[in-house]
């Protein structure tokens, strides 16, 4: 029977922290063995995290593929963590995808389009809906409790989580993406500091993943995706 080997290539420092210390932990239970990667924006500089352009993140992929290959006791996947929110617009897909106006239908486009680019059966393409502050947003009354001297804040927070039918179609726009609720509210009327990286892996760790499956399906299918891989160990 064949170890898992998951590398998710992450947008940010964000991002990283939660498959560390929330999803990580997660998928040990079902013998996956979770391990972030940065993406780095400049080799040169040595500066990791965001995507500026399709290339920065291509070459990680591309990168963790050729670096980790399987063998008779390991199979290795690379996967990806990233916002559909401020994609760049050389992203594969991307043209094609704006003629959806379902956001569903939006990011099954373009990750169709980038598994095809990437053109491997270890690579499992992922795009988050439409932030990871999706999944924060999901703990409102957990992100509510670490500012108890804050009154109100845990209606205004609600009131942004049921502002739609399901968190993944809060939308991506400039001053309405979940992280920028979070921020206005936060920063600009309560005046506290909001560190996303802290905050992220703090709230979505007292939400637990199976409550986050329940409530984002695309999330969901991610990580049933994830799960259906260990039935390739068996293999």
């Amino acid at each position: 029977m064949k170890q898992i080997i998951l590398h998710i290539v992450c947008e940010g420092q964000t991002e990283e922290s939660f498959v560390k210390k929330v999803l990580q932990p997660y998928l040990r239970n079902y013998g996956i063995v979770a391990k972030p990667i940065l993406v780095t924006t400049s080799r040169s500089k040595r500066v990791q995290g965001g995507i500026v352009n399709f290339s920065h993140i291509e070459r990680d992929i591309q990168d963790s593929l050729k670096q980790w290959s399987s063998n008779n006791y390991e199979y290795h996947v690379v996967t990806t963590f990233i916002d559909y929110y401020a994609l760049p617009n050389d992203f594969p897909g991307f043209k094609e995808a704006q003629q959806h106006l379902d956001p569903y239908q939006r990011v099954e486009c373009l990750e169709k389009a980038l598994g095809e680019h990437i053109h491997s059966s270890r690579f499992l393409p992922y795009i988050q809906l439409h932030e990871f502050e999706t999944l924060v947003l999901c703990g409102y009354q957990y992100l509510a409790a670490y500012y108890p001297d804050c009154k109100g804040l845990e209606e205004k927070l609600m009131n942004e989580f049921t502002s739609h039918d399901n968190p993944e179609y809060i939308d991506g726009g400039a001053i309405t993406a979940p992280s920028k609720r979070i921020l206005k509210l936060l920063e600009s009327i309560y005046k506290k500091k909001y560190n996303k990286p802290f905050m992220g892996t703090h709230v979505t760790a007292q939400v637990g993943i199976e409550r986050l499956r329940e409530l984002c399906f695309h999330f969901n299918q991610w990580v049933a995706q994830i799960i259906a891989l260990a039935d390739t160990a068996k293999g």
